[in-house]
């Protein structure tokens, strides 16, 4: 896998992805996650480029995996309690196609 390149994170590009995660950011917050995003980055570049073709996949073989059975999950009421946004029963989302 080569080495990916990243483009420098500005305070409106940590703006947007706070806004993407639906996260709050008090004011000034911007330039210090933005240095600290692109260390971040840089370590996961760095990880990236480490030779790994002469490790063990950790991953069991498909067939050491359980069956897939279904089990119960949350009532619709429960996950609508849990949404920012619900509405005549259904999850609402905001537009997130630019």
């Amino acid at each position: 896998m080569g080495a990916a390149t990243h483009h420098p994170l500005d305070a409106e590009e940590v703006a947007r992805i706070a806004r993407l995660a639906n996260l709050t950011l008090a004011g000034g917050e911007e330039a210090g996650l933005a240095r600290d995003l692109a260390s971040i980055l840089a370590y996961v570049a760095e990880l990236s480029a480490v030779d790994t073709s002469a490790v063990e996949d950790l991953v069991p073989e498909a067939g050491a995996l359980r069956d897939d059975e279904p089990t119960p999950g949350l009532s619709r009421e429960d996950a609508l309690r849990a949404a920012p946004l619900s509405a005549e029963g259904t999850f609402v989302v905001p537009p997130f196609v630019e």
